[in-house]
């Protein structure tokens, strides 16, 4: 038995349909005419993913807590929740760290994928004192790559409704 990728697909089964871009009447036995709404389509969609993706960062922008991981911009009727994502860490450079700093850095680096403690790591990069505290803190500056990807946003409420 053969597979059919369009199980569970509206496919249409009358000879013509209407193109939802331009709107045209499409003949699905024309292959250019076919291959054209394809091409549109897709236009559309990057067209539509990059308009997201600008309201996404207009909505992070607004978000002014640098600190906390999950936050909340709130209009008049609509809420998003905005995820931030954790900073990606050059593994080097922290292999680097446990090695000259072993006693320090226990607290706040793990072995696993070497990856720091987010909480020590806050409490650590407040903390003063000596030579090898400092060289530990710029040193775990320097490891810091940032974070991996953009914040994800997720809309909570919109015009009063929760979804």
């Amino acid at each position: 038995m053969e597979d059919n990728l369009f199980d569970g697909l509206d496919v249409p089964e009358e000879p013509l349909w209407t193109c939802p871009i331009t709107g045209s009447i499409i003949d699905p036995t024309n292959i250019d005419k076919l291959i054209e709404t394809v091409y549109l389509i897709k236009e559309q969609v990057s067209d539509l993913q990059f308009h997201a993706t600008k309201c996404k960062s207009l909505l992070v922008a607004m978000d002014d807590d640098t600190k906390s991981k999950t936050t909340r911009v709130q209009g008049e009727s609509s809420v998003v929740k905005i995820v931030k994502p954790d900073a990606g860490w050059d593994q080097q450079a922290l292999a680097a760290i446990m090695h000259v700093h072993p006693r320090l850095s226990e607290k706040i680096v793990k072995v696993d994928k070497l990856k720091v403690m987010k909480r020590e790591l806050d409490k650590f990069m407040r903390t003063s004192g000596g030579e090898s505290v400092e060289l530990l803190k710029e040193s775990l500056k320097q490891a810091n790559l940032g974070p991996s990807r953009a914040p994800t946003v997720t809309v909570e409420v919109l015009h009063g409704k929760r979804l």
